[in-house]
C-alpha cells in the first residue's frame, strides 16, 4: 500500500529555511484548509457480503467511513486518493495487482476512510472502487454527509 506524507505549512517552511512568521503573513489568514483522507485496510478476507461504504463515525474534526472493496483475488494493494470541488468530494480506491502466484479466489479488503478538514456543513461525497487492468467494472456509491 502507498504510504502519503502530508506536512503542516510549518514543517515545510523550516524545510526550506523561511522563517515562521514570513511564512505566516505570505499565507494569509483566510486560506482554506483542503480536506486530508487517512485510508487504512483494517481486515482481508475471500469473501465480500457487502462492499458499500457507510458512515461509521463523524465529529467535528473528521468523517470516519467505513466499508469493503472486493478485488478479483486477495493479491492486491489498495490506494486512496481524494478530490474535493466545493461541496462535492470523491474517493477513490484503487485495486492493484501484487502479481506472482496467488489463489483463485475473490478478495475482500475491510478499510476505514478519516476525511477531515471539512468545513461545516452538507456534502456529496462519491466513493469509486477502480479496478484497472482487471476486466472489472467501477463500483460508485454515493453518500450524502453532515459535517457538524
Amino acid at each position: 500500500m502507498n504510504a502519503r506524507v502530508l506536512l503542516s505549512g510549518a514543517s515545510v517552511a523550516m524545510a526550506f529555511g523561511v522563517g515562521l512568521s514570513l511564512f505566516s503573513t505570505m499565507a494569509g489568514a483566510d486560506k482554506i484548509q483542503e480536506p486530508t483522507v487517512e485510508f487504512a485496510i483494517i481486515e482481508s478476507a475471500t469473501s465480500a457480503a457487502d462492499t458499500a461504504p457507510a458512515v461509521a463515525r463523524i465529529d467535528a474534526s473528521a468523517v470516519e467511513l467505513a466499508g469493503t472493496m472486493a478485488t478479483p483475488n486477495p493479491c492486491y494493494d489498495i490506494d486512496a486518493g481524494l478530490a474535493a470541488d466545493g461541496r462535492n468530494l470523491t474517493l477513490t480506491l484503487t485495486a492493484t495487482s501484487r502479481g506472482g502466484f496467488c489463489p483463485q479466489v475473490v478478495g475482500a479488503f475491510r478499510y476505514t476512510a478519516k476525511i477531515a478538514g471539512l468545513e461545516s456543513g452538507d456534502y456529496t461525497l462519491v466513493v469509486h472502487y477502480d479496478y484497472p487492468e482487471t476486466g472489472w467494472e467501477r463500483e460508485t456509491h454515493e453518500i450524502q454527509i453532515s459535517a457538524p
